[in-house]
């Protein structure tokens, strides 16, 4: 049994234009901007919370519930980058308020050279929509940070298989 951590494998990218959830192309996914070297230990989350409803009747004293609906609050603590040195803010840059895309999520990274994302590889699509953008606190001896906040505007694809 093999176990990962997420250090040097996931890859995560903002990918504006995507055919098909369920098969997003390399050549889309490429085109999009990777967010991975930008993410902070903090990470990127990704819930999905269910909750219950209540079936409880009056011929018994037990509660009772099934399944209901699925949610959480999709967001992500990335870096600012004040581009010099040949670098540039992409992150900031590609996730402005309001911004219609989607997150696509590779958790074990890629079967390409240098764990690089290739054909048949399954990845997450999140279709989302940007709520917030905003930089967070300046804190001494601390990089400087921004915290996005993504509303999902349908449901995900959790195992989608690059074509």
């Amino acid at each position: 049994m093999s176990r990962l951590v997420p250090d040097g494998n996931l890859k995560i990218w903002a990918v504006n234009s995507i055919a098909s959830q369920a098969g997003p192309t390399l050549v889309e996914i490429t085109a999009g901007t990777e967010l991975t070297p930008f993410v902070t230990p903090a990470g990127f989350d990704t819930p999905e919370e269910g909750t219950d409803a209540d079936i409880s009747n009056m011929s018994s004293a037990r509660d009772f519930s099934v399944p209901a609906t699925i949610g959480g609050d999709l967001q992500g603590e990335m870096y600012r980058d004040d581009g010099t040195g040949g670098t540039t803010d992409d992150a900031w840059i590609a996730l402005p308020r309001n911004l219609q895309t989607n997150i696509v999520i590779a958790r074990f990274g890629g079967g390409g050279t240098d764990n690089a994302i290739a054909v048949a590889d399954v990845v997450e699509v999140w279709p989302v929509r940007v709520s917030q953008r905003s930089n967070n606190r300046p804190v001494r001896g601390e990089a400087f940070r921004f915290t996005g906040r993504y509303a999902l505007e349908s449901d995900p694809t959790l195992n989608a298989v690059v074509t």
